[in-house]
């Protein structure tokens, strides 16, 4: 249950969609290339609005969900002994494959 994965937050996400922007030749030919609207590009990196889902795919990312620390552990108490034994173990092979 779960992958070893890279987080980014909002602000992440901006940083690479801006230095995509630059390597692209500006907004408008990020837009064009990736087939998003410019104006959309234009008003996330002036953070008015939040990345799309088209935008983080142009990126090379995709959207996940975190559990928040508190629910975390709370799901694990309600996790039954052999899946966390278990998920222990992927957890072990995953970081021995890095």
């Amino acid at each position: 249950m779960g992958r070893l994965a890279v987080i980014f937050e909002e602000d992440d996400l901006v940083h690479l969609l801006r230095a995509a922007v630059k390597r692209a030749g500006g907004q408008a030919a990020f837009a064009r290339r990736y087939k998003v609207d410019h104006s959309r590009v234009n008003r996330i990196l002036s953070r008015q609005l939040r990345a799309s889902e088209a935008i983080a795919k142009a990126l090379g990312l995709r959207r996940a969900y975190i559990a928040n620390e508190a629910k975390r552990k709370t799901l694990k108490e309600r996790m039954p002994r052999r899946n966390r034994r278990a998920q222990g173990r992927e957890n072990a092979r995953a970081a021995a494959e890095l």
